[in-house]
């Protein structure tokens, strides 16, 4: 009998990513096991992976079949380097992932390398992202031509500078 374990993941934790982890968890209610967890997938410190990852193992060396499920190849990791070695540790242990959305087997070499290039692709698109969003804080402007800035409160003043405030003074939108 195979074990299944299903791993679900959103990056933020707030009310706008409820969607994307009901979808996911409805997706894994099938898994004998789900773990889910509201963190980066760019960090190696998020504790519901690694106990889904343990559990993997555990059940592994106890002479069970075990597969990992997730939704989608990004919802692992966004960390190519992590993405490895999680295969590495599958691979190592017997462990079966399944991808549903990208349908991937990692058993065989098509399957590892598919997984190794959207990996790639994942911190790819996590550094674009990370771009847009810092060109967008930086470049942002009000149609009063203010930047966005840091409101101090200890001060009741803001902190940053707008391209328009050189050449005449105006108050920054409240």
């Amino acid at each position: 009998m195979t074990i299944t374990i299903g791993y679900a993941r959103v990056s933020l934790n707030d009310d706008r990513q409820q969607l994307g982890l009901s979808i996911q968890l409805d997706a894994l209610q099938h898994c004998d096991y789900v773990y889910k967890e509201k963190q980066s997938g760019y960090t190696d410190t998020r504790e519901q992976f690694h106990k889904a990852l343990s559990l993997a193992c555990q059940l592994k060396q106890s002479g069970h079949e075990v597969t990992f499920v997730i939704y989608k190849l990004d919802r692992l990791t966004r960390k190519l380097t992590t993405l490895l070695q999680t295969l590495t540790i599958f691979e190592e242990y017997g462990i079966h992932l399944t991808s549903l959305q990208e349908q991937i087997d990692s058993q065989t070499l098509t399957g590892k390398f598919m997984c190794t290039l959207l990996g790639f692709v994942a911190e790819m698109e996590l550094e674009n992202i990370r771009a847009r969003t810092k060109a967008g804080f930086d470049g942002f402007t009000y149609d009063s031509g203010w930047v966005i800035g840091e409101y101090s409160r200890s001060h009741e003043s803001w902190i940053g500078e707008s391209q328009s405030q050189r050449h005449h003074s105006r108050t920054p939108p409240s």
